[in-house]
């Protein structure tokens, strides 16, 4: 038998962060090693952040004397990004983790390999480096209440934490691959602001069988709800339903590390769902826990291994639905970097033909960096006796895995005879893309932030499927007519979207990867976002009346509209849709209850409305 790799040792603290409103603010992710470094010394300067003066700026989004107007500069479908310098040089010059370039090229990485809509640009800032009161070990945050994510890179560049690296010297590459998958992680907190947590209590389209345990506001809790739609197909589809069938793996003669017992073998991945989510069940035998010899590691064979135990505490945090969000969406769509997988020169990494090095994490020599991917995807998978890749929790949705899963009674868990070919693949990527609204002509409404008062909201939506993009740099405008023939021209600012899932979960990305096409969606390759609304001119205009929506493309730039100008919606499509996501179009959301109620009072949806007797179809907006 191949002699296996000796396994390094690895300590990872996962723990949450929440903050906002003087309550709760938003989810982290966290992932902290801690191995002695025997790399060669190299000279270092005495780390600094949050130092204004050394900061830089990638597509300013807002001037610094107003933070509710959009700067003309800024360029829509893309991250605003702010970097903080970690250190000096000894002449006193600033010292990026990223710098200019990799900024551009942070921004570039996360427009290919993330998944985003209109939504995007009411993601106000992204910082690198801006200290704050988050407790250091914490990769990242996001924060509803300003819709900003912070990005921390000092378990990475800070030389108390046993690496002693010249981080200029190392390829740009590598370093955003380092944190991308972190601002990705973050990114979903943001969508599932924008649309899982955009319902009231007694909304249709809402789910209230959840239990909120990570923040003990009765306020919280009591508004805690998410899109019915969503939790629905996202348990379906991942397993996290009760089954009558033992949904603990078993692989003969392969066993955790020494004294060691893995989570998976006592535990289902929907018992740590039940515990974090549901109601207390003490016929699980919790308690075990607390003899603090389970961890999430699962095959002794494994090359990494966790070396913090797990506790429930850890298990409420990581199997909470809000962490499963962004957690199971790295795992079913975020792909590999094809720009460090085409190159096999690198200064410091090496490549690993396993496909984990350089994706789940990075290592050389004793220094380890597990990534936010590898971090969900190393409690899942582990290593047989010929290295080949074994699935240790149900939680998962590709089919090569999953075909091998069985219990100790040798009954199949996931049975791939009875489903059609990706079956959970296929429709855990619906609930993804359904939940963003895709190809609904207006699918968003937002504010610049939800902490203020506000006066004004933007709508965003997806062109139409035979939109033109030869017309891409025309003068754009939605119009909004209502019955009385008065009409509203906004500015639309257009542009690209990006809709991916994986093959396998260790799939490099290319422009092969899984599309909506998959689930036979039209493909809408492009969103747009408008200038404000105001809600003067909605309650003057629209409030509680139908209305219509068409597209202006003033292709001779005259500034007058004529007819061949006009592009109607197809309003059968969209109902059509609609009807399909099931998610309220609203520019509620639910941190808005936790202590600002007069923000309540200025809250609308959009929806469409059948008139058989007039045999038309139209939009309403209402407030909510």
């Amino acid at each position: 038998m191949k002699k296996n790799k000796k396994s390094v040792t690895i300590f990872l603290i996962i723990f949450g962060i929440l903050f906002g409103f003087g309550i709760l603010a938003g989810l982290g992710y966290a992932a902290y090693l801690f191995v002695p470094s025997l790399i060669k010394s190299v000279p270092f300067w005495k780390v600094i952040a949050n130092d204004e003066s050394k900061s830089i700026l990638y597509n300013q989004k807002y001037a610094s004397s107003n933070k509710n107007e959009i700067l003309k500069t800024y360029e829509y479908g893309n991250l605003s990004i702010k970097e903080y310098a970690y250190s000096v040089d000894e002449d006193g010059n600033p010292i990026y983790f990223l710098g200019p370039e990799g900024l551009k090229l942070l921004n570039e990485e996360f427009k290919k390999r993330a998944m985003y809509g209109p939504e995007i640009n009411l993601l106000r800032n992204v910082y690198i480096n801006k200290s704050s009161d988050i407790e250091k070990k914490a990769n990242g945050y996001y924060l509803p209440s300003d819709d900003e994510i912070y990005l921390s890179i000092s378990a990475i560049v800070d030389p108390s934490n046993y690496l002693d690296h010249d981080w200029r010297e190392e390829k740009l590459s590598i370093k955003v691959d380092m944190v991308l998958a972190v601002l990705v992680h973050e990114y979903m907190h943001f969508v599932a602001n924008s649309y899982n947590n955009n319902h009231r209590i007694n909304d249709l389209n809402s789910d209230k069988t959840l239990e909120y345990n990570l923040d003990s506001s009765q306020v919280v809790k009591a508004n805690y709800v998410n899109n019915k739609k969503f939790i629905t197909e996202f348990r379906k589809y991942l397993g996290y339903n009760p089954s009558i069938i033992d949904q603990i793996p078993y692989y003969k003669n392969i066993t955790p590390p020494e004294n060691e017992i893995n989570v998976f073998s006592k535990w289902s991945a929907y018992d740590l769902f039940e515990l974090a989510n549901l109601p207390f069940n003490a016929s699980k035998n919790w308690n075990q826990l607390q003899e603090k010899n389970y961890y999430f590691n699962n095959s002794r064979i494994s090359p990494t291994r966790f070396t913090t135990p797990a506790d429930t505490e850890i298990i409420k945090y990581l199997y909470s639905f809000e962490e499963l969000i962004p957690r199971e969406f790295l795992k079913m769509s975020f792909p590999a970097s094809d720009l460090i997988f085409k190159d096999s020169l690198f200064n410091f990494f090496p490549k690993d033909k396993s496909g984990w090095n350089n994706f789940l994490y990075y290592t050389n020599g004793d220094f380890f960096w597990v990534t936010a991917i590898g971090d969900d995807v190393l409690k899942s998978i582990g290593k047989g006796i010929r290295s080949e890749d074994l699935l240790f929790s149900t939680n998962w949705v590709f089919d090569k895995e999953l075909a091998k899963l069985v219990n100790k009674q040798g009954i199949k868990i996931y049975n791939t005879a009875i489903y059609p070919a990706n079956y959970r693949l296929k429709g855990l990527f619906k609930a993804y893309v359904d939940l963003y609204g895709y190809g609904q002509a207006i699918s968003f409404l937002g504010n610049h932030s939800i902490d203020s008062q506000n006066e004004s909201m933007h709508i965003g939506g997806f062109l139409p499927f035979d939109y033109d993009e030869k017309n891409i740099d025309k003068p754009t405008y939605l119009v909004l007519s209502n019955q009385q023939n008065q009409s509203i021209d906004l500015n639309m600012h257009i542009h690209a979207n990006n809709f991916i899932a994986k093959k396998s979960y260790n799939e490099v990305y290319s422009e092969d990867m899984l599309k909506p096409d998959f689930l036979d969606y039209k493909i809408h390759k492009y969103s747009y976002f408008t200038d404000e609304l105001t809600y003067e001119d909605i309650n003057k205009y629209f409030n509680n009346q139908k209305f219509d929506a068409k597209i202006w493309i003033d292709t001779n730039k005259d500034n007058l509209k004529q007819e061949e100008e006009l592009l109607p919606l197809n309003m059968t499509y969209n109902q059509l849709r609609f009807e399909e996501t099931k998610r309220t179009i609203t520019n509620f959301r639910v941190p808005m209850t936790w202590g600002h109620n007069i923000l309540n009072n200025k809250t609308y949806q959009v929806k469409i409305e059948d008139d058989p007797l007039q045999k038309t179809i139209s939009y309403v907006i209402k407030r909510y």
